[in-house]
């Protein structure tokens, strides 16, 4: 199954090539440095540890970036963690069911490193690194 995936997508990559189409842009991976959404600093990454910037369960979680045979970006955080708050961005965390870890894929496409984070009621969030925090 693995093996069929990897080939699936590189045909696919080998047929682009050949066709001069230009070829999508790779997520970014997840780099140290200060994550936002809404225009609000969430959380911090340095190294194998990230710290929560905004009040709620969850304040430290392990971070794990990976990509995947097709060349995808992924990032899973221990314990995962949902947003909370308003339209107008993330007020407070709250930890996902059992405090389970949860891998997210990054965005493929982006200029800077970028996650697509999930709402406790619904919905998502793009959180992207800016500026130092």
């Amino acid at each position: 199954m693995l093996a069929a995936r990897f080939l699936l997508g590189s045909l696919g990559l080998l047929a682009a090539a050949a066709c001069d189409v230009p070829l999508p842009r790779l997520a970014a991976m997840m780099t140290d440095g200060c994550y936002y959404a809404h225009g609000r600093a969430v959380f911090r990454i340095s190294g194998d540890h990230g710290r929560v910037l905004i009040p709620g369960d969850v304040t430290t979680f392990t971070v794990r970036r990976r990509r995947t045979l097709i060349g995808a970006a992924e990032v899973t955080f221990a314990p995962a963690f949902l947003f909370d708050g308003s339209d107008n961005g993330p007020s407070r965390v709250e930890a996902w069911y059992d405090r389970r870890p949860w891998t997210f894929e990054m965005v493929a496409g982006t200029d800077v490193p970028t996650v697509r984070m999930n709402w406790s009621a619904y919905g998502e969030s793009d959180v992207v690194r800016g500026a130092p925090c």
